[in-house]
């Protein structure tokens, strides 16, 4: 699967819903979301308030709803 700069840009975005502070439900494990029509899944999730750091790694998933990678 190809993943475009509009899906890169929503994932970059979706950083910020890691932080369950700033959203009502926070982004975690095994979440998947849609991105211009294709769907992704969090794989790991990384919110460290002592140094204010938050990350994810996501990856598309295929037709059967599996990771693509």
């Amino acid at each position: 699967m190809k993943v475009t700069d509009k899906n890169y840009t929503d994932i970059a975005n979706g950083v910020y819903n890691v932080d369950a502070g700033k959203v009502k439900r926070s982004w975690r494990k095994d979440k998947v979301f849609k991105s211009s029509g294709k769907k992704f899944r969090v794989l790991q999730v990384e919110d460290n308030h002592k140094n204010g750091m938050q990350a994810m790694a996501v990856a598309p998933l295929d037709k059967n709803s599996r990771v693509d990678i």
